[in-house]
């Protein structure tokens, strides 16, 4: 069964692997895993409790069969503003509405 769940800090690498698989796949032959680290730290998933959860946002999780297979959050900028980041999900979730409830 497929589910949407708050990240548990026991998922945070799931979750950077799973941003790093799709970076991949999207960029295919011209971005190296090494290159791509250098562009992207993770230290707002590392710190998601401050980054996140302490400013009213939330780093969600789509968990298939206790394996992380997506990723997405939202990080509050202002009394009005928030903003989509981290919105990430393996090709075989793509495309079936599990985000929206829809499944």
């Amino acid at each position: 069964m497929t589910e949407i769940k708050l990240i548990q800090q026991y998922q945070v690498q799931q979750a950077k692997q799973i941003i790093t698989t799709v970076c991949l796949e999207i960029w295919q032959s011209a971005l190296t895993e090494k290159e791509f680290k250098q562009f992207d730290s993770f230290s707002d998933i590392d710190n998601v409790q401050s980054h996140y959860f302490d400013n009213r946002g939330m780093f969600l999780v789509l968990v298939d069969a206790e394996q992380v297979v997506g990723t997405r959050a939202i990080r509050q900028l202002d009394n009005e503003i928030c903003e989509l980041k981290r919105m990430w999900f393996l090709c075989i979730v793509s495309g079936t509405g599990v985000w929206s409830g829809d499944d």
